[in-house]
């Protein structure tokens, strides 16, 4: 039993403590070194682009790669090249850093010359063999993929490469070494026909063993008894493969008749490396998978996915994971989408116990059993090793999983020789059991089955047959081939006194001649031909359970996708009751192959519920049509579990499944319950086009309110959008924007789909799934009524504005709940509007709001609206209507003096002279309509003058004063009378704005010579005409 990981060694094995025995010369024997570089230092692979004229690349003589020459040093298989530094000069005394550097930067100025293909570094790679775990049997590693069971039909015998650190004469291995070769070279190009081992780490003797160690009274056994193994040796005593060096291996083994190649090495963490960066290792890999051999690799010891590990992530390679004995997923193991299978591989921990093995300087500690057991020799260079030296030991890693895969592959070759490696690839990843534990994702395929795996004998197993469902009749079952290669196919004849009624691969019914023998033959071939069948003769029932048909009622025509009630009455003409626990149903027989054509394929009966001999029983129950279109067979009959069918069956009835013009179903649809009334609110409707024309804009196919024409969700129609399409059996989702009734209350909502002809529109199909709505009034919601104020005002002048508001919603507005009236426009400052303390508006009430506001010093037309607020929600309902105020350039006047007398007769005329400044900023004439006015406030007249206007052309600018001269008119009522001017705006006809400081207020006593005030004695007026002289 034998096993062996390929990836970092974990712990690197310790050194010898004593000195090693002489040696003779030979590279191949040098000590190994203390640390290596990930790839070989100052070598890189390179493949040129053929030339224009289709020849190929004759680049040849020394080219200079980032300031270092390199030389051409041997030509791969594949076409590639390798090229070396000139001198090694450049690479003495640097680090292992510096050296991989200085190769890296060669590789990527290839990369940029365009007769480049491709380029990389010559990876070093690695031998994947990690710990052991202990307490179980030497050879568990075989019964855990069933090998034994597989060598009871082949042991194999064609040839294995086993790819490794090469071949040593270990008794369990004579006589199974075939040809060999040994590529192990640091050289580019080196190699010879001797692959013995000269390192101290045997890991190929181990990996061999599990490939093909002898079958006899000595160790162990190997996976594959007869199986030639090819030494192809790609490791020296550094024990690190080189990529280059692998690829010629795997080129000499297809070229040496190798049918399947084994590869327990690749690169380990922490480095990454795809397979994709390295097209020479690839097209070697493709070149030998196209030859028909199988290519397996370990897929690596670190834990992570094989995907970053060469060459267990090139196209077409088996990549291995390691289980341990418990049959999980080794810790060490490599795990993830690229494993393609997982096979034993032993462990957890370190090297294994050697058997019979006396290694006075082992290379690592022996403490386990957990591991596979192959061949071993003591830890001495190969060349050294002799006799006692050899023994077989416990080992760990996916190193040593992988040979039981390659093992399995050249069994099922010597099979199948003319099978390609894809074909074996896919047989292997069929033959598996599921690995403990192991997610999906990350153990392949899972753990590999060799039983399966090896093709066996086809095998039938002998079919069973019984009573039928009544007299005469019979019911045969048989289970699945085995053997061959599958898919099997299997089917039933009738040999004699047998008639197949139906039937499929594992089951037949029919008649027969009741009290006779019946004889059928059920026979199989598998995917190869291989044929093999089995005749089966039985005695035919007599009647146990009968039943006769009654009637039926089903319609002939029905639309498609639809559902529709039936009903079948048959009567029970044999001598046992129908009862639900004896098993006895209504089965559906038609159409054949299909017996849950329309919906169900049974009907049963109620609990409880017996059909007594020679009485009826009918089935209601419903069917669902078939979306396909056209003409089905429709036809039932009785079953008894575990007997089959009885009796006559229902008269086939042929049902036309037809689908009209148009038509449709409600499918979903998304709609709030609750409203607030006008609001808008989105809604979905999804329907399915059940009819043949297909839904479309131009075609006038729309979603329709119901009622017809009914406006209350503010839509009759919900269109489809210009690219929309609905084929038959297509859904349509209509989207759109709902307004809600204005009027509260509880509201249905319904629609159909309709088409809206030119000579009326056409409703069809299903309505949607009715709706109830409740539509409300919100909270806070406001309805503007009216305003009123001026038009035009001055900048920095207050005005009054009269706005008033309906309370529409359920909440009263109350200053200290913080409602108020806002005003919209930032350019009235914060003039808003509020409510007293106390005062309450209530729903359906309305509210003046009375504002101060102060205009503007900006002039022009100014927007003004307002809108309800509530100070913990912000504003709501409806906002007033905008309205524009012009604001005037802002005026001031003071007053300077005046003359003026302080008594007149009534109705006399008199001069007057008042004097005015001009304070404010705005040029008096430049802004129009300014003058001079009378207070109408007063008591009194206007003088006889409605205005004193500026002359024309006259302009007052500001600071300036201006002497307003005119003739007065006194009132002809006597007494007091007020005398008072002031500045003013003529906007309109009827509008004037006053501006500034008024005149000083003078009472001018307009009286005659006889006027005495009312309610006085005047003593001294003496109204008695003079006398005419």
């Amino acid at each position: 039993m034998f096993l062996v990981l390929w990836a970092n060694c974990g712990e690197p094995p310790a050194p010898d403590p004593r000195p090693a025995p002489a040696l003779q010369s030979s590279s191949k024997l040098e000590e190994p070194r203390a640390a290596l570089p990930r790839f070989v230092p100052g070598r890189v692979i390179v493949k040129f682009r053929p030339s224009t004229q289709g020849k190929a690349s004759t680049v040849s003589a020394p080219m200079t790669l980032n300031g270092l020459t390199f030389q051409q040093a041997d030509v791969l298989p594949v076409g590639a090249e390798i090229w070396t530094l000139s001198s090694t000069e450049s690479l003495t005394n640097k680090s292992v850093d510096e050296q991989e550097a200085l190769t890296l930067a060669a590789v990527e100025a290839l990369r940029l010359r365009s007769d480049v293909e491709y380029a990389h570094e010559d990876l070093y790679l690695h031998y994947f063999s990690v710990p052991t775990d202990p307490y179980y049997s030497l050879q568990w590693h075989y019964p855990a993929i069933h090998l034994p069971e597989a060598w009871q039909t082949v042991t194999g015998n064609v040839k294995i490469a086993v790819l490794d650190s090469g071949k040593l004469a270990h008794p369990d291995l004579a006589d199974r070494w075939g040809v060999g070769h040994d590529f192990g070279y640091e050289t580019p190009g080196a190699s010879d026909a001797d692959p013995t081992s000269d390192g101290r780490w045997h890991h190929g003797l181990h990996v061999a063993g599990i490939l093909g160690a002898k079958w006899d009274t000595y160790g162990v056994a190997g996976v594959c008894k007869d199986c030639t193994l090819l030494p192809v040796k790609v490791s020296s005593t550094d024990d690190a493969p080189i990529l280059s060096n692998v690829g010629r291996a795997i080129d000499w083994s297809v070229q040496n008749g190798a049918r399947v190649i084994n590869m327990s090495f690749g690169t380990g963490a922490p480095h990454v490396a795809s397979c994709l960066d390295y097209p020479s290792i690839q097209q070697a890999i493709t070149n030998a998978i196209n030859a028909g051999v199988v290519v397996v690799a370990a897929a690596g010891n670190d834990s992570r996915d094989p995907g970053v590990v060469v060459p267990a992530s090139c196209q077409g390679v088996i990549a291995v994971a390691a289980t341990m004995p418990n049959g999980q997923l080794a810790p060490y193991s490599n795990r993830g989408p690229s494993v393609t299978l997982t096979a034993p591989g032993g462990g957890p921990e370190f090297f294994g116990d050697g058997l019979a093995c006396n290694d006075l300087t082992p290379m690592a500690p022996y403490n386990g059993t957990g591991g596979s057991v192959s061949a071993w020799a003591v830890s001495k260079p190969g060349p050294t090793v002799f006799g006692q030296d050899f023994c077989h030991r416990y080992l760990s890693g996916t190193s040593l999983a992988a040979p039981h895969v390659a093992g399995v592959a050249a069994l099922l070759m010597t099979q199948r020789p003319h099978w390609t490696s894809a074909q074996i690839t896919q047989r292997l990843l069929q033959a598996v059991n599921t690995v403990p534990g192991c997610v999906p994702g990350t153990c392949g395929a899972g753990m590999l089955d060799a039983s399966k795996a090896v093709i066996t004998a086809l095998h039938l197993p002998a079919p069973t047959c019984g009573p039928g469902t009544g007299p005469g009749t019979f019911s045969c079952a048989s289970t699945l081939a085995s053997g061959g290669v599958s898919p099997y196919h299997q089917t039933w004849s009738s040999l004699a006194n047998a008639t197949l009624t139906a039937s499929s691969e594992l089951f037949a019914q029919g008649t027969c001649t009741a009290g006779t023998d019946a004889t059928l033959r059920l026979a199989v071939v598998d995917d190869e031909g291989s044929g093999l069948s089995r005749d089966l003769t039985f005695r035919c029932p007599g009647p146990a359970h009968d039943a006769s048909f009654w009637f039926q009622e089903v319609l002939t025509f029905m639309q498609a996708d639809r559902v529709y009630s039936v009903s079948v009455t048959m009567r029970n003409t044999g001598t046992e009751p129908w009862t639900a626990a004896s098993g006895f149903r209504l089965q559906s027989i038609a159409p054949a192959g299909n017996t849950a054509f329309w919906g169900t394929d049974r009907v049963e009966l109620a609990p409880g519920e017996s059909i007594a001999p020679q009485t009826n029983k009918t089935f209601l129950f419903t069917v669902t049509t078939p979306y396909a279109l056209g003409t089905h067979p429709f036809r039932w009959q009785m079953m008894k579990e575990g007997h089959g069918l009885f009796g006559a069956p229902t008269p086939e009835r042929q049902i036309d499944v037809t689908v009209p013009l148009r038509d449709s179903a409600f499918v979903r649809q998304s709609v709030p319950t609750t409203v607030v009334v006008g609001s808008t609110f989105q809604a979905t409707f999804t329907m399915k086009n059940t009819g043949s024309d297909t839904w479309t804009l131009a075609h006038f196919y729309r979603l329709g309110s119901q009622p017809a024409a009914s406006s209350t969700w503010g839509r009759q129609r919900i269109y489809l959008n210009p690219t929309d399409s609905a084929a038959r059996g297509q859904e349509l989702t209509f989207s759109d924007t709902l307004t809600a009734p204005t009027t509260p209350g509880v509201y249905t909502m319904s629609w159909r789909m309709v088409q809206d002809t030119f000579e009326q529109p056409v409703y069809f199909g299903a309505f949607t799934e009715p709706v109830t709505i409740t539509v409300t009034l919100p909270p806070r919601d406001a309805a503007f009524v009216r305003q009123s104020g001026p038009t035009t005002v001055m900048g920095g002048n207050a005005f009054t504005y009269h706005v008033t508001m309906r309370n529409t919603g359920t909440q009263a507005w109350r200053a200290d709940t913080g409602f108020s009236l806002r005003n919209l426009s930032s350019a009235w400052s914060s003039s808003n509007g509020a409510l007293a303390p106390g005062e309450e508006v209530a729903p359906g009430a309305e509210k003046t709001f009375s504002v101060t506001v102060n205009a503007p010093l900006t002039s022009g037309p100014q927007a003004l609206q307002w809108r309800m607020w509530q100070t913990q929600t912000g504003a709501f309902g409806q906002a007033t209507q905008s309205t524009t105020v012009q604001v005037i350039p802002r005026a001031h006047a003071t007053f300077v003096s005046q003359t003026v007398p302080t008594r007149v007769e009534p109705g006399q005329s008199f001069p007057v002279t008042l004097r005015m400044r001009n304070s404010g900023d705005t040029t008096w004439g430049e802004l129009p309509g300014v003058q001079l006015a009378p207070l109408p406030e007063f008591r009194g007249n206007n003088w006889g003058h409605a205005s004193i206007p500026l002359e024309l052309g006259d302009r007052v600018k500001p600071g300036a004063e201006r002497t307003f001269s005119f003739t007065a008119t006194a009132p002809t009522t006597q007494g007091p009378h007020a005398f008072q001017w002031r500045m003013r705006v003529r906007v309109d006809a009827t509008t004037a704005i006053d501006f500034g400081e008024a005149s000083s207020l003078v009472n001018i006593l307009v009286a005659d010579r006889c006027y005495c005030p009312p309610g006085e004695l005047c003593p001294d007026v003496d109204c008695t005409p003079p006398v005419e002289m």
